[in-house]
């Protein structure tokens, strides 16, 4: 560790200056940047190609090379090629390319999505994207990326961290706050470097435009959703900024029901007695509000220093979750008629959450940010259980507490060496999360104790990326080393099985062409996914009087070794990738030894993973389709079963920008029976459907949710010796109403909170 960044510093050391630099930005009609323009140098005698660059996301360019008898050439799709003599410090002004068919003009414009380097990258400002609402609605329209308000992820690609600004967000409501008229573009990385998280297999980096306005702006928004039961969401947003003080401050209030009915099918094998329990159950809530309130401030020290605090508090009230069950239930012969009702209290003390942050611009060669994070927070949940067979009742009451807490530090300095960028640093974590399970039913209790889990983990790593162009090629390297100490107690005792060191050393490379027509990127990374603490809980949790749930103090770590390969041209894109994944983390079932219970838990087991899509994202008038057919499938085998397969998935997004400010979106997504780890998951699709207008600071907002009621959850596992099937009905079905009020809008410019993520997702 000590070499690796002793190494890091020595490499700091080596920076250079370019002599002779051409250098410069270019800019459309509207003066804004142009990215991924083709950028030449010629022999101003005969044209001949010396060498040549693209311009990067802000629109510039450099050349180190002699510039006397040169020429410029720089072009870009849809627009007029420009000759220019070079020089530094220049500002070349492209103008569109407009041809004359009949009395029709038809006039170049961008394509609607952008590749480089592996990247997928969406203009938003000026474009349709730019009048959807906020965030979270320009994400759901980005192909290959799927989900929804709570979680968004990219297709085939794990765990995705989200940036804005180059800070990464901890809460879904952030992406509400950004308005998509204030976003510049999206960038989707497939194949990111080593100075993230090891685990983490993709990367949603949005950028926003530069804050405006001083003096205090703000927005209310109020949204109402009718699913079956009501839901109604309040936030209020303040924003004051003068000079080089900018303080911020927002508040969310939610109210939120549901229902859901499902039908569940146990069947097991205890000795040689055959069980099956079929259970009709209707799932709910009752009561579920929370607050979500944000503060904090930046605070410009001078042009090239920013500072910032910000603090976050999410409180839940007491509510509680629900099943009530009417079935059957077989033993051998024996057939009972079977009720039961499911409730669950839980109590949520808060949830802490404090970032802060320091950045300096020291030179433009060199920047650095500093990030520390601290993560607290308590939850009781009181469970109990009332089962009839055959009007015989049984009561079990139990009790389960999670205490987490997390302290984080990131360092992370960015430097120009040697005609590239080296981006490198060092991240420390400190966790600690107790659970504690109480069973108050001694009969039970017998065979499902009361257990007290104890983790600790200390964490150290560096990092380091290194990536420069090459022409029309760009390579990146990167290497990401981490010490990890996890000690785990159960029942205040030492367990030696599941406390470990580790110590992983994981490389990334990738290589790309880019040119204005056509790009094409290969990557690989090694990625690790370590088990979650409610995975590794030493508890057995009781669900009902014939199954129960339990973790693994023993899982190990999984490691991805990901292949990733993207190609593009103009509007239409191929992505692919394959995965080896050793010591897969697998939800699975079996018979509980000595009762007649099925336990669910989990497990390790190697398995591959792979997809590819096709992608092709045209722009015609005012319509902005998205369409994305793939195939995706897994290579998983055990205990002489295969659970092996491919399968479809499809996806078409749509956006119409009409005149007086409607905007109107469709969307619609699927896939077709498909393996998922050890589960089989039947065919599903669902689709929604929205419709927004702006009146001055007004925002109008009407949609519809699952309009075809197709939204099922319908699967199967069958594993040692066990047999679960489930249908659920979430009842998605529905439609929202939203209004939001925006005056002086001017965004924070906050930059902290990237310390202890991959930590976080664990707790």
């Amino acid at each position: 560790m000590k070499k690796i960044v002793l190494f890091t510093f020595i490499c700091l050391s080596s920076l250079s200056h370019a002599q002779n630099r051409i250098n410069g930005v270019v800019v459309d009609e509207h003066q804004e940047p142009v990215a991924f323009a083709s950028i030449a140098l010629l022999q101003e005698s005969d044209s001949a190609f010396i060498c040549g660059v693209t311009s990067d996301e802000k629109g510039t360019f450099s050349l180190d090379y002699d510039y006397s008898g040169k020429l410029l050439r720089v072009s870009y799709v849809g627009y007029t090629t420009q000759y220019q003599k070079p020089s530094q410090n220049m500002t070349i002004s492209l103008e569109p390319k407009a041809m004359a068919i009949g009395d029709v003009v038809i006039t170049g414009s961008r394509p609607a999505y952008k590749m480089k380097n592996g990247v997928l990258i969406a203009p938003v400002e000026n474009t349709a994207l730019s009048q959807l609402g906020d965030a979270k609605d320009v994400l759901a329209q980005l192909p290959l990326v799927t989900g929804d308000n709570d979680k968004f992820q990219v297709l085939g690609r794990g765990k995705t961290a989200i940036y804005i600004n180059n800070r990464l967000i901890r809460a879904p409501q952030e992406l509400s706050e950004i308005k998509s008229n204030s976003i510049k573009d999206i960038k989707v990385e497939t194949n990111p470097g080593s100075k993230y998280a090891a685990e983490v297999g993709a990367v949603i980096k949005i950028v926003t435009l530069k804050p405006v306005g001083e003096g205090l702006g703000g927005e209310i928004i109020l949204r109402y959703n009718r699913q079956t039961k009501n839901q109604h969401y309040e936030t209020a947003r303040l924003n004051y900024r003068h000079q080089g003080l900018d303080l911020f401050f927002s508040g969310d209030y939610g109210y939120y029901e549901y229902i859901a009915d499902q039908t569940s099918n146990h069947n097991f094998m205890f000795g040689s007695m055959p069980i099956h329990a079929k259970t009709d159950d209707k799932i709910g809530n009752k009561n579920y509000q929370y607050i979500y309130l944000t503060g904090g401030c930046n605070y410009s020290i001078s042009s090239k220093q920013l500072a910032g605090v910000r603090y976050n508090f999410f409180k839940l009230f007491p509510y509680e979750t629900y099943m009530e069950s009417i079935g059957s239930y077989t033993a051998g012969s024996k057939t009972s008629n079977y009720k039961g009702i499911s409730e669950k209290d839980e109590w949520f003390r808060g949830r802490h959450h404090v970032d802060a942050y320091y950045q300096n611009e020291f030179s433009e060669k060199w920047q650095l940010n500093i990030n520390l994070t601290y993560f607290g927070r308590e939850t009781t949940t009181g469970g109990y259980q009332r089962e009839w067979k055959d009007g015989l009742p049984s009561e079990v009451r139990n009790e389960s507490l999670q205490k987490p807490r997390l302290w984080a530090m990131k360092v992370v300095n960015t430097n120009q060496l040697f005609g590239g960028m080296m981006e490198w640093g060092a991240e420390i974590t400190d966790t600690r999360t107790e659970q504690n399970y109480k069973m108050f039913n001694e009969e039970v209790a017998q065979y499902i104790p009361s257990t007290a889990t104890l983790s600790k983990q200390k964490s150290q790593s560096v990092f380091v990326d290194y990536n420069r162009q090459f022409g029309l090629l760009s390579a990146a390297v990167g290497l990401r080393y981490e010490h990890v100490d996890f000690d785990s107690e159960i029942n205040y005792k030492h367990n030696s099985e599941a406390s470990r060191i580790y110590n992983n050393l994981f490389p990334s490379f990738s290589l790309s062409y880019n040119s204005d027509k056509f790009n094409l990127s290969l990557g690989y990374r090694t990625i690790v996914q370590r088990p979650g603490y409610y995975e590794l809980r030493g508890e057995v949790q009781y669900n009902s009087s014939y199954s129960a749930e339990c973790g693994n103090p023993a899982l190990q770590p999984t490691y991805d070794n990901c292949l990733s390969f993207m190609v593009g041209h103009r509007n239409l894109m191929i992505d692919a990738s394959y995965d080896y994944l050793d010591n897969a983390c697998l939800f699975y079932s079996r018979v509980m030894a000595g009762h007649p219970m099925t336990l669910a838990s989990f497990m390790n087991h190697d398995m591959q993973t792979y997809h590819v899509n096709l992608i092709y994202s045209p722009t015609i008038g005012a319509w902005k389709p998205s369409l994305l057919i793939g195939t995706e499938g897994q290579v998983l085998n055990d205990n002489s079963q295969s659970f092996s397969g491919s399968a479809l998935t499809y996806q078409w997004k749509n956006i119409w920008s009409l005149p007086g400010k409607w905007t109107i979106t469709f969307n619609l997504d699927g896939h077709s029976a498909r393996w998922q780890q050890f589960m089989y998951e039947k065919p599903a699709f669902s689709a929604n459907i929205s419709i927004r207008k702006d009146i001055g600071n007004w925002q109008l907002r009407v949609g519809a949710l699952d309009i075809f009621n197709t939204s099922r959850e319908r699967w199967w596992m069958n594993t040692y010796g066990t047999r679960f099937e489930k249908w659920n009905n979430p009842h998605e079905h529905g439609f929202y109403v939203r209004v939001q009020y925006t005056f002086n809008p001017a965004k924070s410019k906050y930059k902290g909170g990237q310390a202890g993520q991959s930590e976080l997702n664990r707790l």
